[in-house]
Order: structure tokens, then sequence, then C-alpha cells
């Protein structure tokens, strides 16, 4: 027979060991860290590329963009260009400091190959939508913060062409697939790392080279770009698509911008 002292006792390690538990579950949650894109102005125009600074050094280096799926082979692309223009609201009235959650851009990709042989990828009016905020849900780098991007397009997907094979890359998000960096050298300036694994592709015009790549299959895309931030000082008819504004801006003299508490 259980004394009512004893369940009395064993009541409170159920209490405990439940809020233990809930506790242990809420530390291995990926929690949410709030970031913003600030820019001095309400306006700034980001011009991107693939050449960025290495740490502690002078000059700067090329990072090759790479596309992977499963054993088929690997997607190069030496030049990778990006444009977009970030509006903010003003955090306080009269800070001089404007913010954004998110970010559109939209890629300019060229000197691609996949498996020594030419390739071509056509963006098709798609863009991609970066979200500020980060989280630890990234399990392939230990320790670091990522952050979350979508595919947006106005009506066909991003292709990826060569002479055996195209794929297709539909609109998705891809959770937990870039890192941002406050370049050191220049305030003008944010790094972008790019870590995504789990970007799930289609093919179509199947030559022999979708072989190995069934349509579902899930790809990785890891590369580097640096945003150069620019002022707004005008805009000039450009092609309507869904997620770029209908007037291309013009670029003035550079301005400050950064990703919050980084």
């Amino acid at each position: 027979m259980i004394m009512r002292g004893n369940l009395k006792a064993v009541g409170v390690v159920l209490v405990a060991v439940l809020a233990m538990s809930s506790l242990a579950a809420a530390q291995g949650a990926s929690a949410a860290v709030e970031h913003e894109f600030h820019s001095d102005g309400e306006k700034a125009v980001v011009t991107g590329t693939n050449s960025i600074v290495p740490a502690n050094t002078v000059g700067t280096e090329t990072s090759i963009h790479e596309f992977t799926v499963g054993s088929s082979g690997v997607w190069k692309c030496a030049k990778v260009q990006t444009e977009s223009t970030q509006v903010g609201k003003e955090t306080t009235p009269g800070s001089g400091t404007w913010a954004t959650d998110t970010i559109t851009v939209v890629p300019h990709y060229s000197e691609c190959t996949f498996g020594g042989n030419p390739a071509t990828v056509n963006f098709h009016h798609c863009a991609y939508v970066f979200d500020s905020d980060t989280t630890t849900g990234n399990t392939t780098i230990v320790g670091s913060e990522h952050a979350s991007w979508s595919i947006e397009c106005k009506d066909n997907p991003i292709t990826i062409a060569t002479s055996v094979c195209t794929i297709t890359i539909a609109p998705q998000e891809i959770k937990d697939a870039v890192r941002y960096e406050n370049d050191p050298h220049n305030k003008n300036a944010i790094k972008t790392i790019w870590t995504a694994h789990n970007l799930v592709i289609g093919n179509l015009n199947d030559k022999g080279g979708c072989v190995l790549l069934p349509k579902g299959a899930v790809g990785k895309l890891i590369g580097t770009t640096t945003g150069t931030c620019f002022k707004d000082v005008g805009t000039t008819p450009a092609e309507t698509a869904k997620t770029t504004p209908t007037e291309k801006t013009v670029e003035g003299s550079q301005t400050e911008c950064k990703v919050s508490n980084l």
C-alpha cells in the first residue's frame, strides 16, 4: 500500500520531471533570432557579386557557386551578379535609419558549366526573397545562425539547361539556408554565405543526362556573394515582373547598410 505521504512525494517528483522535460524541449528547439536589414536611407540599391574580401587580408577573391544534385554531378557558375532595391521604414522618427525584414534579390549567373560542358541558367522572372531573421536550424554547420529564403516566380520556374539535360527549380522555401555577415572592410556592404541543402528540383528534356537525377531530387547550393549598397537617385523603365519593381533603380553614391544585431 502506498501511503498518502509517499503519494505526495511521487507527485512532486512527477511535476519536477515534467518541468525539466519542457525546459529541455524548449532549449532543443531552434528559436528565431530577430534581425533587420538596415540602411541610412528609405531606399537603397543593393548590387551583389561573388567577389569577396577575405577576412584579415587585402584584395578580393572569387567564390564559385556550386549546385550539386545527388550523384549526377555539379553545376558551377564562375560569375554571379545580384540586384535588389531595399525599401524600409524608419525605425524611429528622425533616427535616419530605415529597416526591412525581407529583401528581394534578382540573381544573374554566367560562365556556368555542368561536368565541364556549358550550362545556361535562366530565371524567367523568378527572384530570391531573403528573410532577415535567423535560427540555429542548419545542423550541417554547427554553431552558426542561418536565415531562410524563398524562390518566387511570375510564370515559369528557373531552368538550368545543358546539352544532355535541363532541370527546373520551382517556387519553394528553403529553410536555414543562408548566413549573413556585415563586411568588416566596408560599412556599405553585406556578405551572404549560401548554404542551401534542401533545394528541390525537377527535370525535363532528358537526353540521357537526367538518368541519375529523378524528379523531386534534393540539391545543395553553396557560394558567397557580397552586396554593396548605393543611394536611390531615380528610376528608369524596366521589364515588369511579379517579384521586382516595374522600374529599375539608378545607383548613386555608396550608402551604409547592415544586418542588425550581428
